[in-house]
């Protein structure tokens, strides 16, 4: 069929193309409905090898590694493929473009149908949907002929099956590791110029094994997320979807951080910055609810199940389950939102749209709190010594490592003009300082006295006995048995460490900063 063909058709016509946006009609998005789809670029490589391999229209021949360096080369039709997909990225919120990726249709198709019928102003049932998710679940839709082009197959015209596996994240069953650091490097280069990012891959919990041993009580499996591979356990990625399609507001401000770097004092220090030094209120209301905890449910191992209506654990978990990024959605602007998701894993919009504040401390420190942390909590349960859990931590099997990439993601955004990147020890020399660079971030002036009022009421010490700010609920109701905010010393790791870690440590910072001009504050 050539344009002449479609010219005829009758309205309303649905039609499909490969052409990217520049080559298409140049009054496209002002007249129709667009819907862009757009998938990691490993796996469409993957596909497409296969789906020529497999096709007598479109001969090709040889192994996949050489036709892997011509994809990057540019060198297949409709190529270049980022020049494609960016060209789409910088028209996603045109009011007539929806912009959507395949990982998304694969994991949280339901939600794709319910935006693209919002985006074409169509209202279905709770009932059509359901008839809609089954008729396009993908073995479904696989043995569907009206799609599948199974009369391809029956002339010959192609030797296997036009619609494949259909599976995210497959590319690796076919990348060596040459072929995956040629791709990390290709598509770092192509995404430099953008906030494109697409949606992260599910690894599978094999993938992400801990030692059972040091974790009591363990009853889950892990999943590491994104190019990085994030750890997290297996039940948070019915989440992470949400976090990185949670739409934001020009009025919300983010706290990030790995744990345990400050957080809790960042987010006192910001939320007073942004509500004109509102001392009372600050203190009237607990910092969960100023500024609550975007991924909270990340920390559960297993769903709570009450059995047991006084037991308050179970019930704690309960609440804890409850919060997530829809329940966020719905609080008042403006926004004061916690996470220690890494900017990889959050919407891909976020440093255009909000306020950022970073917060990264010495690794050694932060080893040191979140073990301390974790072993007075029963929400994250752990067993054994300081030196075992160590070891966990530089081979990045602790929740949301591995702690450089988490770091260095924000550091390679510190000079944008929404992140104010910050250092836990900076904060703890001179707050002051921290204060007025964050007063001018945010557009703030304040008088001395002011600035003076705002020191003394965070100074360590008056911060740690804030009923506010530090969760003293909880040790109350059994979820820890020590305090939510422990020393805030700079350089206390040097009680923790032998001189086996210390030297291990060094080489493992060493190795990790080889690359990048970020550096920790010394300490004394």
């Amino acid at each position: 069929m050539d344009p002449e063909k479609i010219k005829t058709l009758p309205s309303p016509r649905f039609i499909k193309t490969h052409m990217p946006l520049s080559l298409l009609p140049p009054s496209l998005l002002e007249t129709a409905k667009v819907v862009y789809v757009a998938r990691n670029p490993r796996d469409v490589a993957v596909s497409n090898y296969y789906h020529i391999k497999s096709h007598q229209v479109i001969p090709a021949e040889g192994e996949f590694k050489p036709f892997w360096k011509l994809f990057i080369d540019n060198h297949v039709i409709w190529s270049p493929y980022f020049e494609h997909v960016k060209e789409a990225w910088r028209q996603r919120n045109h009011p007539n473009m929806a912009f959507i990726f395949y990982e998304e249709l694969s994991k949280d198709l339901p939600g794709v149908a319910r935006r693209l019928a919002k985006f074409f102003g169509k209202e279905y049932s709770e009932e059509q949907f359901e008839a809609l998710y089954n008729h396009l679940k993908f073995d479904n839709f696989k043995n569907n002929k009206s799609v599948n082009m199974a009369e391809w197959q029956k002339t010959g015209i192609i030797t296997d099956s036009f619609i494949r596996k259909g599976k995210a994240g497959g590319w690796r069953d076919h990348f060596d590791e040459e072929m995956m650091q040629q791709a990390d490097r290709w598509i770092e280069e192509n995404l430099r110029d953008t906030d494109l990012q697409f949606p992260t891959d599910f690894l599978g919990p094999e993938e992400a094994e801990a030692p059972r041993s040091y974790y009591t009580e363990l009853r889950t499996e892990y999943i590491r997320l994104g190019s990085a591979g994030y750890f997290f356990y297996k039940q948070f990625n019915i989440m992470a979807l949400e976090v990185y399609n949670m739409p934001l507001r020009p009025t919300d401000t983010f706290v990030v951080t790995f744990p345990r770097s400050g957080t809790t004092w960042t987010q006192e220090l910001v939320w007073l910055l942004q509500s004109n030094l509102d001392f009372e209120g600050a203190k009237a209301t607990p910092m969960a609810t100023r500024c609550p905890f975007l991924e909270f449910r990340a920390c559960l191992f297993d769903p709570p199940t009450i059995t047991d209506p006084n037991d308050s654990f179970e019930k704690f978990k309960m609440e804890v389950y409850s919060l997530d990024p829809a329940k966020i959605k719905t609080m008042p602007s403006p926004r004061f939102i916690k996470t220690h998701m890494p900017l990889s894993l959050l919407p891909p919009t976020l440093l255009e749209t909000t306020k950022v504040v970073y917060v990264a401390r010495n690794p050694l420190d932060v080893a040191v709190s979140n073990f301390y942390h974790m072993k007075s909590n029963r929400v994250i349960p752990l067993d054994g010594e300081f030196k075992p859990y160590w070891k966990l931590f530089m081979e990045d099997k602790v929740l949301w490592s591995p702690f450089f990439e988490h770091v260095k993601e924000a550091w390679l955004q510190r000079n944008h003009r929404n992140m104010a990147f910050i250092f836990y020890e900076e904060l703890s020399k001179d707050l002051s300082g921290v204060a007025r660079r964050l007063a001018k971030f945010f557009g703030k002036e304040y008088s001395e006295d002011q600035f003076e009022a705002l020191h003394d009421h965070l100074k360590f010490d008056n911060f740690k006995n804030n009923t506010s700010v530090n969760n003293a609920e909880w040790k109350e109701r059994g979820i820890t048995k020590g305090s939510f905010i422990r020393k805030g010393k700079t350089g206390g790791w040097r009680d923790y460490f032998d001189e086996e870690m210390t030297q291990q440590a060094n080489r493992w910072i060493e190795e990790n900063l080889r690359d990048t001009d970020l550096r920790f504050p010394q300490t004394d």
